[in-house]
C-alpha cells in the first residue's frame, strides 16, 4: 500500500513539474516572438532560457553567411562581446549538432569514452575552460532548423546547476524552443530594423550590436537620451558619435572647438532660448556660404526655417553631437540665459569677485577651470558664470545671486531657479546615474554620515 503511495505521489510530482516546465517554456516561447529584432530576441531572452532549463550558461549560434561555419550571437558568463567562431564539423559538440542536425545530451564533456559513442573526431575546446577557470561538464545542444530542415543555429544550454544530467523532458523543451526559434530568427531577417544613426560604431568595430542594442535599453530605461549613455557608460568619444552622425546624414563633421570665433554679427538677432529650441547655430559666414551647426540637419533643411532667415546665402550643414551643440551654445553665449528682451549686465568688477569667491572651480562638482574634467577626462574644464535665482523670476546680477558652474555639469540643465530636491526626486536622479557615480554617491555618504 505504501508502495502504492510513493509512486502515485512520485507521479503527481512528476506531472506538476512537467506542467510548471511547460509553462515557463510558453513564456519564454512568447517573448521571443514579441521582439523587434534579432539582437533583443539574444538579449532579453537568453536570460530567460537559463531559467528554463535550470543552466549555468547559454550560447546561441546562427549559420555564418559562408554556410560554413556557426558563429555565436549569446555568450551568457563569458566576459566578452567577441564573437566565436566554430566550423561546422564533428570536432565540436555544437559543429556535430549542426552537421547531423540531431539533438545531443551530454553527461560529461570530459569524458572520452561518451563523445566517442558520438565520432571519434569530437573534442570539447578545453581551453576556453583553462583560460577562464570554468568546468563544463554537462551539454544538451540542438540545431535550430528551418520547416524544410535546413540549418538556422545552434542552441547551447552548459551545466545544470543541479550538477545532473539534463532530464528527457529538457529535451523535448530544447528541440520546441529551437522550432520557435527558427521561426522567430528567419522572420527578423526578413524585415532587418530601421538603420539609426549610430550603425557607423558598429560598422566601425566601436560598439557589437549587443552592446548597441544594450545602450538602447538603459536609455529607454532611464528617460535619458541615448548618445548621454553611450558618451559616459559605453567611453564612446564624441569624434566617434560625430563621424557615426556624418555618415549617417551625409554631411561633414564638425567638432567643438576651444577657439572658435563668436559670430556675433550671425547671432545678433538670434535669442539663446529659440538657438537651443530650435537646435541649430550658425557658426561662420564667407562671401557666397553659410556654415549651421546642427544635430539633425534632416530635419533643419526641412523646415527651411534657416532659409526664410538668412534667404541670400547658400546654406552648409555641419552636424555633431549633442553635448557639442551644447558646448558650442554655452561658447557663444556664455552658458547664461535671459529673457529675450533682457542683456548681459554682471559688471567686470562682479565677475572678477565671483570668481575669486567661488575658486575658480564648479560649484557643482569641483572642477578647476582649465584642468581636465574629473567625469569626462577628454576635455578642458570650461567655467561658466550663471544666476541661480534666474532674472526672469526676479533674480538679481548681484555676486550674491552668482555662482560658477562647469560645461559639463551645466549640459543639459534647464533655466530655472536651482532648489534642493526632495526625496523622491534624490532617488530618481539617483537611479538614472551610471552605476560609477551611483557607487561615488555611496562612498560620499558613507564618509559624511559614518565616519
Amino acid at each position: 500500500m505504501s508502495t502504492d503511495t510513493a509512486a502515485n505521489s512520485a507521479t503527481v510530482d512528476e506531472i506538476s513539474n512537467r506542467l510548471e516546465f511547460t509553462r515557463n517554456l510558453n513564456h519564454v516561447i512568447n517573448k521571443m516572438h514579441a521582439t523587434t529584432n534579432i539582437d533583443e530576441i539574444m538579449l532579453d531572452v537568453s536570460k530567460d532560457i537559463c531559467v528554463l532549463f535550470n543552466a549555468d550558461r547559454l550560447t546561441i549560434y546562427v549559420v555564418a553567411a559562408d554556410k560554413s561555419s556557426l558563429i555565436s550571437k549569446v555568450k551568457t558568463g563569458l566576459n566578452s562581446f567577441k564573437d566565436l567562431k566554430l566550423p561546422i564539423s564533428e570536432q565540436s559538440v555544437s559543429g556535430y549538432a549542426a552537421v547531423h542536425k540531431r539533438l545531443i545530451n551530454i553527461r560529461d564533456v570530459y569524458d572520452e569514452q561518451e563523445l566517442l559513442a558520438y565520432s571519434p573526431y569530437l573534442r570539447i575546446l578545453q581551453e576556453v575552460d583553462r583560460r577562464t577557470g570554468y568546468r563544463t561538464r554537462q551539454m544538451l545542444v540542438g540545431p535550430i532548423l528551418d520547416s524544410n530542415g535546413a540549418l538556422v543555429g545552434v542552441i547551447q544550454v552548459i551545466n545544470h546547476k543541479s550538477g545532473v544530467p539534463f532530464p528527457a523532458m529538457f529535451e523535448e523543451g530544447l528541440c520546441e524552443l529551437a522550432q520557435n526559434m527558427a521561426v522567430a530568427l528567419l522572420q527578423r531577417q526578413q524585415n532587418p530594423p530601421a538603420k539609426t544613426k549610430y550603425d557607423h560604431l558598429m560598422a566601425d568595430s566601436i560598439l557589437s550590436a549587443a552592446e548597441f542594442e544594450l545602450a538602447t535599453r538603459t536609455a529607454r530605461r532611464k528617460g535619458i537620451d541615448i548618445e548621454e549613455v553611450l558618451s559616459f557608460e559605453f567611453h564612446v568619444s564624441s569624434d566617434s558619435l560625430g563621424k557615426a552622425l556624418s555618415t549617417y546624414f551625409g554631411v561633414p563633421y564638425e567638432p567643438y572647438k576651444e577657439n572658435r570665433i563668436r559670430p556675433s554679427e550671425l547671432l545678433k538677432n538670434l535669442k539663446q532660448q529659440y538657438v537651443q529650441s530650435s537646435n541649430w547655430i550658425p557658426l561662420e559666414e564667407n562671401q557666397h556660404d553659410l556654415v549651421i551647426l546642427t544635430t539633425d540637419p534632416e530635419q533643419i533643411h526641412a523646415s527651411r526655417v534657416v532659409n526664410n532667415i538668412f534667404p541670400k546665402c547658400r546654406l552648409i550643414y555641419k552636424v555633431c553631437s549633442h553635448k557639442e551643440f551644447k558646448q558650442t551654445l554655452d561658447q557663444f553665449y556664455g552658458g547664461e540665459q535671459y529673457a529675450d528682451d533682457e542683456a548681459i549686465t554682471i559688471s567686470n568688477e562682479a565677475r572678477a569677485f565671483v570668481f575669486e569667491r567661488d575658486g575658480f572651480a564648479c560649484q557643482t562638482c569641483g572642477a578647476i577651470a582649465g584642468e581636465s574634467h574629473p567625469f569626462d577626462l577628454t576635455q578642458k574644464t570650461i567655467l561658466y558664470m550663471v544666476h541661480i535665482i534666474d532674472k526672469n523670476v526676479g533674480g538679481i546680477d548681484n555676486p550674491a545671486n552668482l555662482r560658477l558652474i562647469c560645461s559639463v555639469c551645466h549640459w543639459g540643465e534647464s533655466n530655472t531657479a536651482l532648489h534642493r530636491p526632495n526625496l523622491l526626486q534624490l532617488l530618481i536622479q539617483v537611479s538614472h546615474a551610471t552605476s560609477y557615480y551611483q557607487l561615488e554617491f555611496l562612498r560620499r555618504m558613507f564618509n559624511r554620515f559614518f565616519r
